[in-house]
């Protein structure tokens, strides 16, 4: 496996436990803000928006999560479409 196999590997895994904490127990603003108290730059949730919903999705064909399905279903892509779990101006 080469290293940014690695990475990439690592951080789908970071999104799907995060997607599974949001379709279970909390909320996107929550879970980040318990993940950068951690001392990570931002959480899963942030970080998916600036990266693009509809490109996370892309990443998971085998293994779409229903949140994330949802948000790109309405139209929610992310920071650059203006909404994604966060609303941007």
């Amino acid at each position: 496996m080469k290293d940014l196999d690695a990475v990439v590997a690592l951080q789908d895994a970071f999104w799907l436990a995060g997607e599974d904490l949001l379709y279970h127990h909390t909320n996107p603003w929550e879970l980040d803000e318990a993940l950068t108290a951690w001392g990570y730059d931002m959480g899963p949730c942030e970080a998916q928006d600036l990266v693009g919903l509809e490109k996370v999705l892309a990443r998971q064909p085998d293994r779409p999560t229903p949140v994330l399905a949802r948000m790109v279903a309405e139209g929610r892509m992310g920071k650059g479409g203006g909404v994604g779990y966060y609303r941007y101006p």
